[in-house]
């Protein structure tokens, strides 16, 4: 099977991680911050930049952009108030995957999605910017249709860019954009949520098919499949009846994941 980069004609990345960062407040930097740019942004209000990584990162090099980023801020005296406009997109690089390692990938992803989104904010949940997929049904009827076909490619438009886990990217630029995380004044906190998201791109490199994610859940039950995904990230995201968090979110996917993969 066909990885991601031969069969999507994007740029080339050999990092990892892309971080963008939403930001409204006062005195904000625009300008010499080593490895990131800013931009305007349409979405936010007032005096508000995008901070954006110029060029995808390594896991270990992530840490080390964010401080440059914070320590920059810092020292222009810029204030940071975000709002419920502003959020923390993660990319997470796919290139390297074959179109059933990223299904497998939004399918585990998605099983997870609510008690996740409930970690990254409660002004998060519902929120028009990151919608989950049980505010947008029309996602789980596309990803269906995608993974009948073998391909990605219904889902490259603009009307699936607001969930969640924006899989439009991947035609862009051979990335999963999460678009959970509220927009933070620390930056030290963003890292466990991009820990969180590794964890689920290397779990599901473990599984061939989709469906073997479905019947690990089912045999293992909630509490061992989930401490076996997250590891000691477990703790940070238990939440209250996760248990029918997660097996509403296995239920939601297990049409898609089911669906013969004869490709």
């Amino acid at each position: 099977m066909a990885l991601i980069i031969e069969e999507w004609n994007v740029k080339p990345q050999a990092g990892e991680i892309g971080i963008e960062i939403e930001m409204e407040g006062r005195n904000l930097k625009i300008d010499d911050i080593l490895g990131w740019r800013a931009v305007h942004d349409g979405s936010l209000r007032g005096e508000s930049i995008e901070y954006v990584l110029k060029t995808p990162k390594s896991r270990n090099k992530v840490d080390y952009y964010l401080k440059i980023l914070q320590e920059a801020l810092k020292n222009s005296w810029s204030i940071l108030l975000p709002s419920n406009r502003c959020g923390i997109h993660i990319h997470i690089n796919c290139q390297k995957l074959t179109t059933q390692q990223v299904f497998n990938f939004i399918i585990l992803y998605l099983i997870f999605e609510d008690v996740l989104v409930k970690f990254c904010g409660k002004e998060r949940e519902g929120n028009t910017f990151c919608l989950r997929a049980k505010d947008a049904e029309a996602l789980i009827d596309a990803l269906i249709i995608a993974k009948k076909e073998g391909s990605l490619r219904i889902l490259q438009h603009d009307n699936y860019r607001y969930a969640s886990i924006n899989i439009s990217s991947i035609g862009k630029y051979g990335s999963l954009e999460f678009r959970a995380m509220r927009s933070l004044e620390n930056f030290n906190e963003i890292n466990p949520w991009i820990n969180i998201l590794l964890c689920i791109k290397d779990k599901s490199l473990e599984f061939n098919q989709s469906k073997e994610i479905i019947e690990a859940f089912s045999m293992n039950g909630y509490n061992r499949f989930s401490r076996q995904i997250f590891g000691n990230y477990f703790n940070l995201i238990k939440v209250e009846n996760m248990n029918d968090l997660i097996v509403e979110g296995a239920r939601r996917v297990q049409d898609i994941a089911f669906i013969d993969e004869r490709y």
